[in-house]
């Protein structure tokens, strides 16, 4: 039996998986760090584009799953706001242990998101390199400071040279 997308979203099984909040607002464990500010009748177009960011992110970090894919999750953003996100991300990585399955295309976004990045080639996408990052590095705001990364995205970004000559 088929059904349309406004019968599947209005179904409460759909939402058996979330934590309890209050209509039109995230949970409170997750909007205390996230920057949520926006009141809860705010429409979609009263909020500005990091403020729609948060609300993304939150939506799929309240669903509670183990593993997550975000594509592109930060790229639209002006640095402050991104800056901000990738922090609460990652403070969110190390409080709940999950699996992140991060897309992107900025290279230093890769190296301080990421235990593992894996470099694909053009169509058809094969992984080119994988790299490796220490997770001893520090991922707070001297991040680009320490003399470890510097190497890192250069190897990235050779691996992405590389494999963009031979497309």
């Amino acid at each position: 039996m088929a059904t349309d997308h406004r019968q599947r979203r209005d179904r409460p099984a759909d939402r058996r998986h979330l934590p309890s909040a209050r209509p039109g607002r995230p949970p409170a464990h997750c909007s205390r760090t996230s920057g949520w500010s926006a009141p809860s009748s705010s429409t979609p177009r009263q909020l500005s584009g990091g403020m729609r960011q948060r609300v993304s992110l939150l939506r799929t970090v309240v669903q509670g799953r183990p593993v997550m894919l975000l594509d592109e999750p930060f790229g639209a953003l002006d640095a402050i706001t991104r800056d901000e996100l990738q922090q609460w991300l990652l403070e969110m990585w190390r409080r709940h242990g999950w699996t992140i399955l991060l897309i992107t295309h900025d290279i230093r976004e890769a190296v301080l998101l990421s235990d593992v990045v894996h470099v694909f080639s053009p169509r058809p996408a094969r992984i080119l390199a994988s790299v490796h990052v220490d997770r001893d590095i520090d991922r707070g705001a001297d991040f680009g400071l320490d003399p470890r990364v510097p190497p890192l995205e250069a190897q990235l970004h050779a691996e992405l040279t590389k494999g963009m000559a031979g497309a």
